[in-house]
């Protein structure tokens, strides 16, 4: 039915955008309405429907006629816009412990679970997930959302990351670390992030033991022409450590 179409109606030409082509957006409209109704029959475990959902989001990027982001879609077709949209095969491994993923807020987490080490990988700068990556989150959800605009942007409020904006970052972090009754702390982040590494360490040690605090740089990879000196090549990944007293 037409109105099951949302990718073809919405991200391809027939909808007045380029992100994919019609025949790939009716390729992941048929894939995703198939996965609804096998779930809505109960032919499939909770696992089961997740890893087909996923299989169908993992290969968008791979026919999107994108520059690096859903921000925007290209004026001129992509080459690889002409593959063929296939599901992703993912490899399924079992490491025999029980694993559990969250997807809620981390500091509101951290209020009911503890640990050993505690990774943190929080947005860098301002630009919030969603606008980038929103036909990614439709096809995860596939919930007919109403777009917005020449770029057709699905709804977002509430769901906008403290860590993206320079007045409520230092906030958001303090409030993790508060919240967060692990041994080890772990945070990367880089050197252009809007948070300076003078705000992190400060709110790291108010939570931390000083003494601990440990700051190890990464570079990024340079590019080929070492004549040219570039902005990104000064760029340097953190891994910033500390322990807390739990």
């Amino acid at each position: 039915a037409k109105q099951k179409r949302f990718f073809q109606n919405n991200y391809a030409p027939l909808g007045g955008r380029m992100y994919i082509t019609d025949a790939n957006a009716l390729r992941i409209d048929f894939a995703r309405n198939t996965i609804e109704e096998w779930n809505r029959a109960g032919l499939l475990s909770e696992n089961e429907y997740y890893y087909l959902v996923a299989s169908v989001v993992e290969g968008i990027p791979f026919v999107s006629n994108i520059s690096g982001t859903y921000g925007a879609f290209n004026k001129t077709w992509d080459v690889r816009s002409n593959k063929l949209f296939k599901l992703i095969d993912l490899p399924v491994v079992c490491n025999g412990l029980n694993n559990r993923s969250y997807n809620e807020d981390g500091a509101k987490l951290l209020q009911r679970i503890c640990g050993d080490i505690l990774y943190i990988d929080p947005p860098y700068n301002e630009r919030q997930y969603l606008p980038n990556y929103h036909v990614l989150e439709t096809a995860a959800k596939y919930d007919f959302p109403a777009l917005r605009g020449v770029t057709g942007q699905r709804p977002y409020e509430g769901q906008r990351s403290d860590f993206c904006s320079k007045k409520t970052v230092v906030g958001a972090f303090d409030a993790l670390l508060e919240n967060a009754r692990f041994k080890h702390i772990i945070l990367s982040y880089n050197t252009d992030g809007i948070m300076t590494l003078d705000e992190i360490e400060t709110t790291m040690k108010k939570h931390g033991v000083a003494a601990t605090f440990e700051v190890n740089y990464i570079p990024y990879r340079r590019f080929k022409s070492k004549s040219i000196v570039t902005r990104t090549e000064e760029l340097k990944e953190m891994l910033i450590y500390i322990q807390k007293e739990v």
